[in-house]
């Protein structure tokens, strides 16, 4: 993830991208290694919910985080625009007032009431994010859904629903896809489930 940046993470729906950013955040959140190995930097992190209940949210975070983390805050809400002046204007004074440095928005659709498929009103929305980038200081991470693929395509860049300047903006882009898996120990097996993450894209050094 670029610091000070717009970035994306996208699979397909159900392949886990909201449960890997929740391990990420709790990293982030208190400045641990992620999966032990990739060095993060603590920031307070606001979580915009904007599809799950607030039961499901609930059950879903203590399903993967299993400890209070300080600097990490919810918020759900399934009505918010960004787009809207009252709501991008609440949520700037939030970033402020909190001192959040990285806000993910779970997911980029749900966040506006554009036409996704369009570059003209994806760009409005593109410009809302680069304005809490650039006036408050802080990293967005925006979740999305990859569009359904032609037979014998693979993902790539370009499988992220909608128009092209979704992604355009961004200066890093993950790409997960998951399945599930055997895992043998000794004569026994268990389901698994293996996660792959790739980095279509990355503008700056991180």
């Amino acid at each position: 993830i670029v610091e000070g940046s717009v970035n994306a993470l996208t699979s397909d729906s159900g392949k886990g991208k909201s449960l890997l950013m929740l391990k990420m955040v709790e990293a982030i959140s208190s400045g641990e290694k992620f999966l032990g190995e990739f060095e993060t930097k603590q920031s307070k992190t606001l979580i915009i919910d904007l599809e799950m209940s607030e039961n499901d949210i609930i059950q879903r975070t203590k399903s993967i985080v299993h400890h209070e983390i300080e600097g990490l805050d919810f918020y759900h809400c399934q009505t918010f625009n960004i787009c809207d002046d009252k709501d991008f204007e609440w949520l700037k004074g939030v970033i402020v007032n909190n001192r959040y440095k990285l806000v993910v928005l779970d997911t980029y659709s749900m966040a506006h009431n554009k036409n996704e498929n369009d570059n003209t009103e994806t760009n409005v929305v593109n410009h809302k994010l680069l304005e809490l980038v650039n006036g408050c200081g802080v990293t967005i991470l925006f979740l999305h859904h990859h569009r359904k693929l032609q037979k014998g395509e693979m993902m790539s860049q370009a499988s992220s629903r909608g128009a092209t300047d979704i992604i355009g903006k961004t200066a890093s882009h993950l790409l997960l896809d998951s399945r599930e898996i055997i895992i043998a120990k000794g004569d026994k097996a268990m389901k698994g489930i293996r996660v792959v993450v790739e980095q279509m894209k990355r503008r700056q050094a991180i």
